[in-house]
């Protein structure tokens, strides 16, 4: 009996220690800040502040979709995937809402890029593919342009 007594402290000790205790919430409304205030349905895991944590999804009510994962309310982390009502397609990495490190941009009416990103921009190296698959650009990119043009 002593022992049982023993988990239940650590077990309270470990529930109680910060604010990344993961529950699941079917739906809920979200407003996404900043850069942007979209408003939408989330359902996945939260934090105890009832705070999107972990892996979810949030449908804005413009027809967007993220799934993917989430830091203390915000879009963050390796591998998510957002989808415009466009039809344009984002899967890699986010920080802080925002496009950041290694992805792949599907535009349908422009072709695709494959490569780094900052500040939710083609920044670092990238391969930007048109239409038809030829090469746009392939090497550095800054602030979401060429920072010189390359023949393929």
């Amino acid at each position: 009996d002593d022992d049982d007594d023993d988990d239940d402290d650590s077990s309270t000790t470990n529930n109680n220690d910060n604010n990344n205790i993961l529950t699941s919430v079917e739906e809920m409304e979200w407003t996404l800040d900043p850069p942007s205030r979209k408003n939408g349905w989330y359902s996945g895991s939260v934090n105890r502040n009832m705070v999107p944590h972990g892996q979810g999804k949030l449908q804005f009510q413009n027809g967007d979709v993220y799934e993917g994962p989430f830091e203390d309310g915000q879009i963050h982390g390796m591998d998510g995937l957002f989808v415009w009502a466009s039809g344009d397609i984002y899967r890699g990495g986010f920080e802080r809402n925002l496009r950041h490190g290694h992805g792949e941009l599907r535009l349908k009416q422009v072709g695709k890029y494959i490569g780094n990103f900052e500040i939710d921009q083609q920044h670092g190296y990238g391969i930007h593919y048109n239409m038809d698959g030829t090469v746009y650009h392939r090497g550095q990119w800054e602030c979401g342009r060429p920072s010189h043009r390359m023949v393929p």
